[in-house]
């Protein structure tokens, strides 16, 4: 499983076989999740190239031409298309590799400007634990509502995975179209880790497509997160061991 600990594991990400999802078992420590939500922010810090192109003054400019278009260009921090001058046609014109590598920039950069981190507290956290989540259903509906406001999961301790400390993961929704949803549609799953080799903070990229054209259609979440670790390629993405279906 990659796992150093299965029991820290379904108390922080989840479960396989199990009924628990991004659950703690206890009210989220305020000081942990201000941690974790640092180190989120300086791993986005270190990357000059997006703040580069994401800046808050380009954002702006996209609303500015929303204005004229008669498609969506943005939504709350988090952009439709590039924000750069040829980035409605480049958006147009883009592979499947190229909207992967969007969509990731594109929750990053409002999560960036937006920074929500979700707390639980014990009240909550009882409440979700009654509920039986191994077969949790969702749609693209539902998800969404996380368009524009991508939310960081802190763990409660970090969990040992594919050689990294994953410390919790940003969660967020992508989409081509944003009307309708009638086209590419992605949950996306960005596990903070700190990379052993660099000792700086990093994120992991995870796309989990829901394949449907009825956005109202329920679909399992734990096996949209499993697609995740079935389509890992090189040495696996940190923080998706545990989502590895077993022989």
């Amino acid at each position: 499983m990659g796992a150093s600990d299965p029991g820290q594991v379904r108390r922080s990400f989840g479960q396989v076989n199990g009924k628990t999802l991004f659950v703690g078992k206890k009210m989220t420590d305020k000081d942990t999740a201000a941690t974790v939500a640092s180190e989120a922010v300086r791993a986005i810090r270190g990357m000059n190239a997006l703040l580069k192109d994401y800046s808050g003054t380009a954002l702006a400019h996209l609303y500015e031409l929303q204005e004229t278009e008669t498609i969506r260009l943005i939504v709350g921090a988090q952009p439709l298309i590039p924000p750069m001058p040829d980035g409605l046609l480049k958006f147009k014109t883009s592979s499947i590799k190229e909207y992967k590598k969007f969509f990731f920039a594109s929750v990053l950069a409002a999560w960036w400007f937006t920074r929500t981190v979700a707390v639980f507290d014990k009240e909550m956290v009882e409440e979700l634990l009654t509920t039986d989540q191994a077969d949790l259903q969702i749609s693209v509906s539902q998800f969404a509502r996380f368009l524009g406001n991508p939310v960081l999961i802190p763990f409660e301790k970090p969990y040992h995975d594919d050689g990294a400390d994953i410390l919790g993961c940003i969660v967020g929704f992508a989409t081509d179209d944003p009307i309708g949803f009638n086209g590419l549609n992605s949950f996306v799953f960005l596990p903070v880790f700190m990379d052993p080799e660099t000792e700086l903070p990093n994120f992991a990229v995870g796309l989990a497509r829901f394949n449907t054209r009825d956005k109202k259609q329920a679909l399992p979440l734990r096996d949209l997160i499993g697609s995740v670790a079935e389509a890992q390629y090189d040495g696996g993405i940190p923080g998706f061991s545990l989502y590895q279906q077993g022989p």
